[in-house]
């Protein structure tokens, strides 16, 4: 039987901050309980640099009522078996990671959470797939956590931004992070966010066109980056997995992508080995079930099978398409039992190097 990964959920558990060093106070994240079950992280120093019009957007920053599932490893578990996902991927919330705190509090935060995901870990072995939160502001530490969290703590890959404090993901300054990366022989994920301060947020903002605008346009931004600023062809064994920003926009990217390479290939700073279009053996993409359920086979025929990761967006669609994400995908007549085996986990078993019985 086939393994079912679930690539792409959101997670937050109620120990996240429990580590944090004390010496720092209450400039570090902690839960607040308002009663009726809802709560909120009150963070000051990752708050202030939240800009005003992006205060409404629903995050762990804002009271709310949260399916406890979020917070609670052993719920997800069980939630779980009620989808019939066999793996899930623990996605950090974003808003209490981002790069533009005090790298000394970053790395406390970073260091705090990444244990509460271990205990999870420790305590569902087979249930679970970590990433870990680094301080991308201070290279050094995070090298440092990453070793600390791959290598000590059984976390299965990092987890960044499409930018690093409006940087570009090629600058050589996170060089060294990649080659670290590469030799500890793990996927690097890159998962967007609404709150990691982006040009031009507030032009998204409006119709709520995160989602559907601001994701794809700083995936592609990322990829591009990644590619022609030669970042894959230094490490050549590295591997990136793109979550939340769906897939549809990428035969379109790369097309772009292909035709700047030839036709105006002064304009890149770095010369690569080959065309973009053949990195894409490199990279792995989770597509959205529902919203590209046309779109799939025209996907799968430009990038292949190979490279497709399902996923449920848990919680937040635990009563839609969270609940059937595989019923719906083995429904569709549009896509071979084969593809389908491969896209609903058979890929994260590569990207994450998980055994699988043949």
């Amino acid at each position: 039987m086939s393994i079912k990964v679930d690539c792409d959920s959101h997670f937050l558990p109620l120990d996240a901050f429990d580590e944090v060093d004390p010496r720092f106070g209450d400039r570090g994240p902690r839960f607040v309980y308002i009663g009726a079950d809802r709560d909120l992280v009150v963070y000051k120093e990752r708050a202030e640099q939240i800009p005003y019009f992006m205060w409404d957007y629903p995050t762990c920053l804002r009271p709310g009522r949260r399916h406890p599932g979020v917070s609670d490893g052993d719920v997800r578990a069980d939630d779980l078996k009620k989808i019939g996902f066999d793996r899930q991927v623990l996605v950090p919330n974003n808003a209490p990671f981002a790069y533009d705190v005090d790298p000394d509090l970053g790395a406390s935060v970073c260091r705090s959470y990444n244990h509460a995901v271990a205990r999870v870990l420790d305590r569902h072995p087979d249930k679970f797939i970590g990433l870990a939160v680094l301080p991308m502001q201070d290279v050094d530490r995070a090298i440092e956590e990453l070793d600390h969290a791959i290598s000590e703590k059984g976390i299965h890959a990092p987890q960044i931004g499409t930018h690093i404090a409006d940087k570009n993901l090629d600058e050589y300054e996170f060089w060294p992070f990649y080659k670290r990366v590469e030799e500890l022989g793990v996927p690097l994920i890159i998962h967007c966010s609404h709150l990691a301060p982006t040009a031009g947020a507030h032009r998204y903002k409006r119709y709520r066109f995160g989602n559907a605008l601001q994701f794809p346009a700083e995936s592609s931004l990322a990829i591009g980056s990644l590619i022609c600023g030669g970042v894959l062809d230094a490490f050549p064994n590295l591997r990136v997995g793109i979550l939340e920003a769906g897939a549809g926009f990428v035969p379109y990217l790369f097309d772009r992508l292909d035709e700047v390479a030839v036709e105006e290939p002064h304009y890149t700073h770095v010369s690569i080995s080959k065309m973009p279009r053949e990195y894409l053996d490199r990279i792995f993409f989770s597509f959205n079930i529902k919203t590209e359920a046309a779109s799939l086979p025209f996907l799968i025929d430009r990038l292949g099978p190979d490279w497709l990761l399902l996923s449920s967006d848990y919680p937040h669609g635990l009563a839609g398409s969270g609940q059937n994400t595989i019923q719906f995908l083995d429904s569709l007549d549009t896509v071979s039992a084969e593809d389908k085996q491969k896209l609903m986990g058979l890929n994260a078993a590569r990207l994450f190097n998980l055994k699988v019985d043949a």
